[in-house]
């Protein structure tokens, strides 16, 4: 108990530290949060006759964030410390009561916790659109729109 205690505050001093030394830079820091987490694996989504069977696709929301609920305050916390966006992505695969590893009948996970090509596409529209949204607010530049 007492390690893990130690290991989140040593995750909060260390998040800090380097999102301080980032914003140092003079650069444009954005943060993303966290994805949902699946139990199973691409493949066996794919195979367990999809797409008649999504048991293995998809997960309780409640689930997909209960190991995240430690670690999350802390990143919430820290970026709005220093003044850095935190772009929530899980709703991108969450609706509802449930998460997805699939959109549009399209897979969108390489393995239980990383996207592939077109789930990485997928978030980069969201958090493009919370840029811009974030950019329209501030009064800056848009800069290329596409």
């Amino acid at each position: 108990q007492l390690a893990s205690v130690i290991a989140l505050v040593d995750f909060r001093a260390e998040l800090g530290a380097t999102l301080s030394y980032l914003k140092g830079l003079d650069v444009a820091v954005v943060v993303a949060g966290d994805l949902p987490w699946f139990a199973s694996e691409p493949p066996t989504c794919k195979y367990e006759d999809f797409p008649g069977n999504l048991r293995y696709c998809t997960v309780e929301r409640s689930d997909a964030i209960e190991a995240r609920h430690r670690y999350e305050p802390i990143v919430a916390d820290v970026t709005s410390d220093l003044g850095i966006p935190l772009v929530p992505v899980r709703d991108v695969f969450c609706n509802g009561d449930a998460c997805s590893m699939v959109r549009d009948e399209i897979i969108q996970y390489r393995d239980s916790n990383h996207l592939n090509r077109a789930g990485s596409d997928a978030v980069g529209a969201k958090i493009s659109a919370e840029l811009r949204t974030l950019l329209r607010r501030s009064g800056a530049p848009p800069g290329r729109q596409e």
